[in-house]
């Protein structure tokens, strides 16, 4: 018998709580006539286009940077959010959009999601039931698909 078709959805780099991060509309705040809100709402809106387009995936794997970090290296002045657990948050609300049968999340860049700690395994811990790793292999019907954020 055949196996079931299974529809796979790869993301990455939300970096949310930067200023052209993917940013939820909740989330998605600044100072009147402030070009960047228009910039994030459009984002948003070609997100959920691209969502509704693909539909509902069984299988969502997000590959690493979910969040921005502190960014030191720019002062913050690039964050629309400093908090990381409200970029945390962001993420996961960016994840419970898609609605996913099995979530699998790839660690990113140590710089965005901590160092003496990882932000994304928070998120993971927040959704619950996620498969997280720095590398990880899948299969999906006999197909072995191998996810890092990180390659040499």
């Amino acid at each position: 018998m055949p196996k079931k078709a299974k529809r796979v959805l790869v993301l990455s780099d939300f970096h949310a709580g930067h200023e052209v991060g993917l940013t939820p509309p909740k989330w998605n705040v600044g100072v009147a006539g402030d070009p960047m809100i228009e910039y994030r709402a459009q984002l948003w809106k070609n997100f959920k286009s691209i969502l509704k387009m693909v539909g509902k995936p069984d299988v969502l794997v997000i590959n690493g940077d979910l969040t921005d970090g502190r960014g030191e290296r720019s002062g913050s002045l690039e964050l629309l959010v400093l908090d990381r657990r409200v970029q945390a948050q962001m993420a996961t609300d960016i994840i419970n959009e898609v609605g996913a049968g099995s979530i699998t999340i790839t660690r990113g860049t140590d710089y965005h999601t901590g160092r003496e700690e990882d932000w994304e395994d928070v998120i993971a811990d927040q959704i619950g039931d996620v498969n997280i790793g720095d590398v990880r292999n899948l299969d999906v019907n006999g197909l072995i698909m191998n996810f890092r954020h990180h390659i040499g």
